[in-house]
């Protein structure tokens, strides 16, 4: 079996890019939360054009929201400190991984006042319902050839 934590170069054989949604304090009835679809159907918040693109839109967001705390770690048999240069690391590898096989990445972030939800979808040109490129040679100035629009 391959490590999850395996990077590959899957996520372009498949065609796909990534929208990226920033969802903060819904409550848990917001279909946005709920339903890929009607994540989709919203403009997105950014649009990433590979998994390194991904994962730094990522760990900005991160950064700047999450509200560092302490947590057991049952593998580790361990507390361990959420948002350390350690974690945020182990997080960012892992997102670059799971990025790089073309697949979606959905996360909660604690923040000092709430949760702050992450939803990164993997999308095909052939399903994406908004104009923008996907090409990083583009020279339109529209923001995806830097990995965000």
């Amino acid at each position: 079996m391959v490590s999850p934590m395996v990077i590959s170069d899957a996520w372009h054989w498949t065609g796909v890019h990534w929208h990226g949604y920033v969802i903060a304090r819904a409550d848990s009835a917001c279909p946005l939360l709920r339903c890929r679809s009607a994540r989709l159907a919203r403009v997105p918040d950014a649009v990433l054009v590979d998994p390194v693109a991904v994962a730094d839109w990522i760990e900005q967001h991160t950064r700047a929201h999450l509200y560092p705390r302490q947590t057991w770690a049952p593998a580790d048999q361990r507390w361990v400190r959420c948002g350390d240069a350690e974690d945020l690391a182990r997080s960012r590898r892992m997102h670059l991984a799971i990025a790089s096989r073309g697949d979606s990445l959905y996360l909660d972030i604690p923040t000092a006042t709430g949760v702050l939800f992450l939803f990164v979808e993997a999308v095909t040109d052939e399903h994406c319902l908004h104009p923008h490129t996907t090409d990083p040679t583009d020279e339109e100035g529209d923001g995806a050839s830097a990995g965000t629009a």
